[in-house]
C-alpha cells in the first residue's frame, strides 16, 4: 500500500488532459455524464447549464458540482455541490469559492484545470492520486464547459469520483491496492 507517511512530499498527483475520447474515462458514471453533456454539444454551441437534464444524470447528482466562471476565470464560485462531493471535503462549499476549499493544494490544482478548459472551451479529464487521512486514493474527474447566453464559458459542469469504496473523508479505511487501470492513466 502506498503511505503518506512513506511519501511525505507527495500529497497529490495529478493529471489534466483533454477530453476527446470516452475510454479517457474510467469510471461507467462519469461516462453517463460526458456522453450527456457531448450529446447537448452535437447541436453546436457548447451546452448552457439549461440544457442538462438532471435526471437523465439522476445516478450521477450527487457526484456533480456547478461552478460558475468569474471574472473570466480568475475566480470560481462553486454554485451547486453534489451530497457526496460535500461529504467527501467535510463541509457545503455552495456559494463559496473555490479558494475556500479546506486543501489549499487541491484548491490550486483545480483552479488551473478549471483555468484551462475555460481557456480552450473544451472537456477536460482530471485524474489524481489524492491524500486522504494518510491513504492515497484515486480520483477522476470530468471537466464540462457550458455557456449560457453566449460563446464565452460561464459555467463548468464537474462529475467525480472516487475509486469505488474509498471512505468519506471523516470515515477513512485502508485501500491495499489501486486499481490496474487508475495506475496506468496517471502514469501515462
Amino acid at each position: 500500500m502506498l503511505s503518506v507517511a512513506e511519501n511525505p512530499s507527495l500529497d497529490e498527483v495529478a493529471r489534466v488532459e483533454p477530453l476527446d475520447r470516452l475510454d479517457q474515462v474510467v469510471s461507467p458514471l462519469l461516462r453517463t455524464v460526458y456522453a450527456h453533456w457531448k450529446k447537448e454539444r452535437e447541436r453546436g454551441a457548447l451546452p448552457s447549464t439549461a440544457s442538462i437534464d438532471p435526471t437523465a444524470l439522476k445516478s450521477a447528482v450527487d457526484r456533480l458540482v456547478l461552478f460558475e466562471v468569474v471574472d473570466g476565470g480568475k475566480r470560481f464560485r462553486y454554485r451547486v455541490i453534489g451530497r457526496t462531493c460535500a461529504e467527501r471535503v467535510g463541509v457545503d462549499l455552495s456559494g463559496r469559492y473555490l479558494e475556500d476549499h479546506p486543501r489549499p493544494r487541491f484548491s490550486s490544482s483545480a483552479t488551473n484545470a478549471l483555468r484551462e478548459v475555460v481557456r480552450t472551451r473544451q472537456p477536460h479529464v482530471f485524474s489524481a492520486l489524492r491524500a486522504i487521512e494518510g491513504h492515497y486514493w484515486a480520483y477522476q474527474a470530468v471537466l464540462l464547459p457550458c455557456a449560457d447566453g453566449g460563446d464565452d464559458v460561464t459555467r463548468v459542469l464537474v462529475g467525480q469520483e472516487f475509486e469505488p469504496g474509498a471512505p468519506r473523508v471523516d470515515r477513512p479505511t485502508v485501500v491495499t491496492k489501486m486499481p490496474a487501470e487508475s495506475r496506468r492513466r496517471l502514469s501515462a
